[in-house]
């Protein structure tokens, strides 16, 4: 076709070439020019392809053929050269084309007509094929039917019907239901034996985890109860020593104001007690200072004691003199009556010395006696203040020794109060860690009751036997 198709696009550029020749015009001719020899070239390839296809053919068209294609295909060359190289169209009038395409043209009908005969008798030969393969078809279907269908049988026989039956028994199983064992005889195939086999160890392997899950669930089920109540009981003895502690903490809070208190009152008291001392001590020394007096007074006393002696003396002697002078007065007579009213007088005043001398002596002795018994008394005082002094000094120190005790107390009771304040957060932080634990105990309590309820779902056997090698096979006629 490509070839033609190059033969027309070229008669129509040699026919532009006269037109651009009689009109003065140029060009016009040769990209048909272009188109021709391209369509020859592509005519060409698939010559060349199909020389390849059928490199074996013999036949005398298609030999007849291929000679009026190089035939046709060397003239259109001509033709196409020279236009293009000498740009003149003689070689159209030189070289018949026209004869050449002709003849290329009745040889490829020709060769079209023998292929189409060859193509009939093939078709003819193909259907008569395709009949006696038909029939063989056709029996083979039917012998492949009979096979399928005794194929189906024993399939059902001998493994669809225990399949379903070991396939119920699985949905039995499926349901909970362990208590129903798989029956067997001597029906089936090798594998479906096998398969029941495995089904039931896998069924006996079931009934014992669901024994020993249930047996696991009721022991825990009982640890967590207890736990539990263990778990309440300590909420309850937590709570309580909570508030045992709560009210032991106000009580030591209290207990601390009361000591801090008693420190304060310990304090004063100990301060009262240094005053005291100081004034005892004072007083000692006054007590000293008065004895000191008192032992003064009694040395005076001695003293005026001897004066009044030599006065006592002074008078007796005078009283003598006296007495001497009246009996010298007696003697001289009426001369010595004045001497003798003097020394009268001079006795009576004598007399009234000594009189007077020893009232004083009395009552000097009797001041003595008093001063010593005031000494003595003083002295007493003295050691008693003294005594007084050294209990007031030991009062004080034992004051002091009480004031730092109380001072100590009140860190002691103040460190035990926060002691007593921190075991307070720690037992209120293990009630709250309790009351998780109670919470956790009550959802575990909780899951285990679903755990054993999902267990209780299953149905099992009063009595198991163990897996052994089954020996014989699923029945088939259920």
């Amino acid at each position: 076709m490509e070839l033609l198709i190059a033969s027309d696009k070229l008669n129509r550029a040699g026919i532009y070439y006269m037109e651009d020749k009689e009109t003065g015009s140029e060009g016009s001719w040769q990209s048909l020019l272009s188109e021709a020899m391209l369509s020859m070239q592509q005519s060409q390839n698939n010559y060349r392809q199909l020389l390849q296809l059928f490199a074996h053919d013999e036949r005398p068209e298609f030999i007849a053929l291929k000679e009026s294609y190089q035939q046709l295909y060397q003239g259109l060359t001509e033709l196409g050269q020279g236009l293009l190289k000498n740009n003149n169209i003689d070689a159209f009038f030189e070289v018949p084309i026209q004869g050449f395409q002709s003849d290329f043209t009745e040889k490829y009908y020709r060769y079209l007509q023998e292929s189409e005969n060859n193509r009939m008798v093939m078709d003819s030969q193909l259907l008569s094929s395709l009949s006696s393969a038909k029939q063989a078809v056709i029996i083979a279907l039917v012998i492949l039917l009979c096979l399928a269908f005794s194929v189906w049988l024993g399939v059902t026989r001998w493994v669809i019907r225990p399949l379903n039956y070991i396939i119920s028994q699985i949905h039995v199983i499926a349901a909970g239901d362990l208590s129903r064992q798989i029956e067997h005889n001597a029906f089936t195939s090798r594998e479906v034996r096998q398969l029941a086999d495995s089904i039931y160890q896998m069924q006996y392997g079931l009934v014992a985890l669901v024994n020993q899950v249930r047996g696991g669930v009721d022991l825990i089920l009982t640890g967590v109860n207890q736990i539990a109540a263990d778990s309440h009981r300590i909420s309850e003895q937590t709570q309580s020593q909570t508030l045992s502690l709560a009210t032991t903490t106000l009580n030591m809070h209290q207990l601390t104001e009361r000591v801090k208190q008693n420190s304060l009152s310990a304090d004063q008291a100990n301060h009262l007690a240094i005053e005291a001392k100081n004034i005892a001590s004072q007083g000692g020394d006054m007590m000293s200072s008065v004895v000191s007096s008192m032992a003064d007074i009694s040395a005076g006393s001695q003293e005026i004691a001897e004066i009044i002696t030599l006065i006592e003396s002074v008078a007796f002697q005078t009283n003598i003199l006296a007495l001497n002078a009246a009996i010298e007065a007696a003697h001289a007579g009426e001369h010595g009556r004045g001497f003798s009213v003097v020394a009268r007088e001079v006795g009576m005043l004598a007399h009234q010395s000594g009189h007077s001398a020893l009232n004083i002596k009395r009552l000097i002795e009797n001041s003595s006696t008093y001063i010593s018994a005031g000494a003595g008394l003083v002295g007493r005082s003295g050691d008693n203040l003294h005594a007084i002094i050294d209990a007031v000094i030991k009062v004080t120190d034992l004051m002091a020794e009480i004031s730092a005790a109380s001072h100590e107390q009140s860190k002691g009771i103040e460190d035990i109060t926060a002691r007593v304040g921190m075991i307070n957060e720690v037992t209120k932080l293990n009630a709250e860690l309790v009351g998780q634990s109670t919470r956790a105990s009550e959802v575990l309590q909780q899951q285990i009751f679903q755990l054993n309820q999902s267990v209780a779902r299953f149905c099992l056997p009063t009595t198991v036997q163990p897996p052994q090698r089954i020996n014989e096979e699923v029945a088939v006629s259920f």
